[in-house]
């Protein structure tokens, strides 16, 4: 999960006066969260260590769009119905 940190919360649109990026986390969680995922990561367990040092390391849209190209299914990949049916059964 990505948090993004902001000085102060007073409008949904042109919050990025109010960012504070370098104070941005991200949480790795176990188990499930959120409700209508946009995308998965498939990652093989050997590789998850490298996997998160890669998001770690992200530094614009294009190392993130390399990310999603590699590991990620998008909403629009053939391959999201089958992996998100599999994630849902889990989670029940």
């Amino acid at each position: 999960m990505h948090n993004s940190e902001h000085l102060n919360i007073t409008s949904m649109f042109g919050d990025r006066k109010d960012r504070i990026p370098a104070e941005d986390r991200l949480s790795v969680i176990p188990g499930f969260i959120g409700s209508y995922p946009n995308l998965f990561y498939v990652v093989a367990e050997a590789e998850l260590t490298a996997f998160v040092d890669a998001i770690s390391e992200l530094q614009s849209e294009e190392d993130y769009s390399r990310l999603v190209d590699a590991d990620g299914i998008r909403l629009t990949n053939p391959e999201f119905w089958a992996n998100s049916d599999t994630f849902h059964l889990a989670n029940r």
